[in-house]
């Protein structure tokens, strides 16, 4: 369907959402379908006269739309819904951040079975900004050693789920330009504050750049600054979606349903989640919280499944030891009865079915590395 128009669905609705629904429009796209759309639902009626909305989550859109975008929602049905539209291979645009973190790994693992397209949507990935940026910081020669990169948000609406879903967008930001996000702390709010407006949040990237975020009270706006060992250049980014931002997304869609790589990966915003959520963990326990270092996978999954249980069986099998011993000294009787002499042989058998069970790996698929990719 290369450069064809798309009918496209509409689960959820938000400002980003109706934004990118009417970016659609602009470029020849079609919105026929809505889900769980009751906040804006008379605005889609007399901007999209062609719309039919559905009732709930568990309407199926599939033959009905191309694609769907998808913002997050609070009804308990959204999870089943994306489950299901990512295992029948549904394209989604993802408004950032569009669930949680945990949910975001599981998609990504029936994405790799099923080959579904997934793509994040947030702003300033394609900004003139982030690709200064992003050169500057790979190549600074001009600006000697880079001690910091500083975020300055501006907001007037510091509320905690206002202020948590802006960070989640910067914070999307910083992996798509930076790169992975290696360890995160935050000050500032008690986690459970209803105002967020003293929050102050630390990263450590893969590559060793150290980034503040910094939230000020003041009009709506989004600054980068580098502080470097010979100059202090500043950048203005986008503090929310805009059209441009919008168009890029819906491109980003169209590349990746035609084959393409998607810039921001879907592996990428779960990592993204993850770090978001590292947040209000650092501000629980005041301390910086170390996240990921491998992507996650079944394999990896099912390796430590089998070490937690092999470290369970270790003391199974020793308290087993014990009691056995105990039988044969204080209940002489029992020593000679049918347990008492075959128990070592039940612990054998236990054992081996549990080494037996490490053979299970083979059923998952494990994807080649970058070398190996390369090579073939």
């Amino acid at each position: 369907m290369k450069g064809e128009a798309m009918r496209l669905g509409l689960l959820g609705c938000d400002e980003d959402a109706l934004r990118l629904a009417q970016a659609a429009q602009r470029l020849g796209h079609q919105v026929v379908a809505a889900v769980d759309v009751q906040t804006c639902a008379a605005e889609l009626a007399s901007r999209f006269p062609q719309l039919r909305f559905y009732a709930g989550w568990e309407e199926y859109l599939g033959g009905v739309v191309d694609a769907a975008i998808v913002t997050r929602s609070s009804e308990p049905e959204q999870e089943s819904a994306l489950r299901a539209y990512v295992q029948e291979g549904l394209p989604l645009l993802l408004v950032h951040p569009a669930c949680e973190m945990i949910f975001a790994l599981e998609l990504e693992m029936i994405r790799r079975d099923t080959g579904c397209v997934l793509v994040s949507c947030c702003p300033n990935l394609e900004s003139e900004a982030s690709f200064a940026i992003r050169q500057t910081a790979e190549l600074p020669e001009e600006l000697g050693a880079i001690d910091q990169i500083v975020i300055e948000r501006q907001a007037r609406d510091t509320s905690r789920a206002a202020i948590l879903k802006s960070l989640a967008s910067d914070i999307a930001w910083v992996v798509a330009t930076f790169g992975e996000i290696t360890s995160i702390s935050a000050t500032g709010p008690a986690a459970t504050a209803d105002d967020f407006s003293r929050l102050t949040v630390q990263m450590k990237t893969r590559a060793g750049q150290a980034i503040r975020w910094d939230l000020l009270r003041g009009d709506r706006s989004l600054e980068v600054t580098f502080l470097a060992e010979h100059d202090r250049p500043r950048w203005q980014l986008r503090a929310a979606l805009t059209d441009a931002d919008a168009e890029y997304a819906l491109a980003e869609l169209q590349k990746a349903i035609d084959g393409e790589p998607a810039t921001f990966t879907w592996n990428e915003a779960a990592h993204a989640l993850e770090a978001s959520e590292a947040v209000l963990i650092s501000l629980r326990r005041q301390r910086l919280i170390a996240l990921r270092e491998n992507e996650i996978s079944e394999e990896s999954t099912f390796k430590a499944m089998m070490a937690t249980g092999g470290c369970l069986l270790l003391l199974a099998t020793m308290g087993i030891a014990v009691v056995m011993v105990v039988w044969g000294v204080f209940i002489p009787n029992r020593a000679d009865s049918w347990i008492g002499r075959n128990w070592p042989l039940g612990l054998l058998a236990v054992l081996a079915a549990f080494l037996g069970m490490q053979l299970l790996r083979l059923v998952f698929r494990s994807e080649a590395k970058p070398a190996e990719k390369l090579e073939k």
